[in-house]
């Protein structure tokens, strides 16, 4: 889109009440071009049954004096001054004429800003990281189990649109019922870029914020977006204080999607949230994306404030990624929410391009598994996608499973978790750098490959080295940081992970060995490198014991147990990534019931796993 137009329309004076002055401004990428005001005489008053149709075909007409032949007036944005222009349906309007004269709808945004005060649109604060929802007000099951649960959720149709799309956009969600202090909270903690109202969570938070919006820091978010049942002049009040230009932080857009008052009352509207989420996703203009949603369903109806160019909401589509070994990211499919989480992990990891820290990664509880190899993949997934980040996931739980065969009973040497730790690392390098379109030190890590081989071709049927404890060890292991170092070149940033380090009982008698002569060396280099690990407990003694020898800042970032009201959004999530249809599998949605019944208090990602595998054998 190159340009919008800019039409400022208010009364014309006191003794003309069916009078409207017009003033055009045309915005477009290279300035405003700015036209003289006119006024239009109404033949009818806006209270007549024609009245606003005529004021819409006057508006049209003066629009089309100012383009050529055939030219796309890009979006009309209308900046309307009196309360009875703004509460025309001039998106129906728009939609009606040109259904009836059989061509394309024209793109209708409503706005609070004059044509020379649009917010630029950026720069992006949140730079490279994904795209993040936060879908608030959703069905919580607070009574699980109902029979007469509704068929269609706001979060399932967002998850439709986003969950193929991990490393660019992601979903949060936050169950209603919903206070503004808790909103407040959590907006502060997840810094949304897109805040999604869904039922009646507009029209509450409205209440209880008034027009101040009860402090709520709206900073971070680029585009509202309300989903509810509504009539549309009210469903568009409800986020007048989210979008008004002379906010103390305005919303660059706001959304407000309801059912046309003609449709049917049990019409949803997912289908139409999904299209829109996924025009955003793709890239597209936000009003090109609204145009999406609605012109297949003419029992939707959509309003758009915006105080920016509309292609300036949200960031271009980028490139796709390269496809990842099944290996590695395959059953991320899977993995469900933390995205609060995963951001804090990403920021820290972020800073340590200028500081060497030590990240852990930890469920917090010894006995309960929480999920970190899963949050650990998805999180290097997006670090993988900014420019410049390279990442190298070392599973430390594969360990030996590459040595020449040994005899069951036998415990590895010290030497054989050593070489094998330095075999697990230039198969991660190379497997990395192969997906990453190559990180020119083929020549380097060939070497140490060369290295590994001699060096088990020296392996004694016992396990044992020919050559001992000796400096055939830390020459290994001396190459082997060197890679690392020459893997992490200028301008970029490698994230190293050592999942499963702490908890390996083949690790532990090396592991302060591996963290002095391998693994801190590379750190403290002149490389930007930061080290992430796993820990199943972060205070035990074992853990500190052994990454105590990195003398580095540590950060920890620990996985929460979900409370038992975020269980009916966290299942439906679940399904979407399995690719269960919510809205018309009725057998899926009783299993749901079923399985949320039996949650009692709070709950880790056991539960996801149990439904999981009872819908593969019910469901297939």
């Amino acid at each position: 889109m190159t340009h919008v137009v800019h039409l400022r329309i208010k009364a014309a004076g006191e003794t003309a009440s069916v009078a409207y002055s017009v003033e055009r401004s045309f915005v477009r990428e290279s300035g405003v071009e700015h036209k003289e005001p006119k006024d239009i005489d109404m033949p009818l008053a806006l209270t007549d049954p024609g009245g606003p149709q005529a004021l819409w075909e006057s508006v049209r007409e003066l629009v089309a004096e100012d383009l050529g032949e055939g030219e796309d007036p890009g979006s009309l944005m209308l900046r309307l001054h009196e309360p009875e222009l703004r509460a025309v349906d001039w998106e129906a309007l728009a939609r009606e004429t040109a259904l009836a004269e059989d061509r394309a709808v024209p793109r209708v945004l409503r706005t609070t800003a004059g044509p020379g005060s649009f917010q630029s649109g950026g720069p992006l604060s949140f730079g490279d990281l994904p795209v993040r929802v936060l879908v608030v007000g959703v069905d919580s099951h607070v009574e699980r189990g109902a029979a007469d649960d509704p068929p269609w959720h706001e979060d399932v149709a967002v998850h439709d649109a986003v969950h193929a799309h991990a490393e660019r956009w992601e979903v949060d969600v936050l169950p209603g019922p919903v206070s503004h202090s808790v909103l407040a909270e959590t907006v502060k903690a997840s810094k949304p870029q897109v805040l999604h109202l869904a039922g009646s969570a507009a029209r509450t938070l409205f209440k209880e914020g008034a027009h101040e919006l009860g402090g709520l820091n709206l900073s971070p978010v680029r585009l509202v977006v309300s989903s509810n049942d509504e009539a549309r002049d009210e469903a568009h009040r409800l986020l007048e204080p989210y979008a008004r230009a002379d906010a103390l932080t305005p919303v660059p857009a706001v959304i407000s999607l309801t059912p046309a008052p003609e449709s049917d009352p049990e019409h949803d509207l997912c289908a139409s949230l999904t299209r829109l989420y996924g025009a955003l996703i793709d890239g597209e203009s936000l009003d090109v994306a609204v145009r999406s949603a609605t012109k297949d369903d003419s029992s939707v109806s959509a309003a758009v404030t915006v105080n920016c160019r509309p292609d300036l909401v949200l960031p271009k589509a980028s490139a796709p990624p390269p496809p990842s070994p099944a290996d590695l990211y395959g059953s991320l499919e899977r993995a469900t929410d933390r995205v609060g989480q995963r951001r804090t992990a990403l920021e820290q990891m972020e800073s340590g391009a200028d500081v060497s820290q030590l990240i852990v990664l930890s469920g917090g509880e010894p006995d309960d598994k929480m999920g970190t190899t899963w949050f650990l993949l998805s999180t290097m997934r997006v670090w993988e996608e900014r420019p410049g980040a390279r990442a190298l996931y070392l599973d430390f739980g594969r360990l030996g499973s590459t040595k020449p065969p040994r005899a069951a009973q036998d415990m590895p040497q010290a030497d054989d978790v050593v070489l094998e730790t330095v075999a697990l690392l230039t198969e991660g390098v190379r497997t990395h750098s192969d997906r990453q379109g190559g990180w020119h030190i083929d020549g380097e890590l060939a070497d140490v490959e060369a290295l590994v081989a001699r060096e088990r071709l020296n392996v004694q049927g016992d396990g044992g080295y020919h050559t001992g404890v000796s400096p055939v060890r830390d020459e290994l292991v001396g190459a082997a940081m060197e890679l690392l170092v020459k893997a992490a070149p200028p301008d970029t940033h490698l994230v190293l992970a050592l999942d499963h380090f702490v908890e390996n009982e083949k690790v532990r008698p090396v592991a302060r060995y591996l963290v002095k002569k391998l693994f801190k060396p590379a750190l403290h280099s002149h490389s930007a490198i930061t080290v992430v690990a796993t820990a199943r407990n972060p205070h035990h003694d074992r853990t500190d014991d052994l990454l105590a020898g990195f003398v580095v800042e540590r950060n920890d970032v620990t996985l929460q147990r979900w409370s038992a009201h975020h269980g009916g959004p966290l299942l439906r999530e679940l399904g979407t990534r399995m690719g269960y249809d919510w809205h018309d599998m009725p057998e899926w949605r009783a299993l749901v019931r079923e399985k949320l019944g039996t949650i009692a208090e709070d709950f880790g990602p056991q539960l996801l796993k149990d439904v999981c595998d009872t819908a593969l054998a019910r469901l297939g």
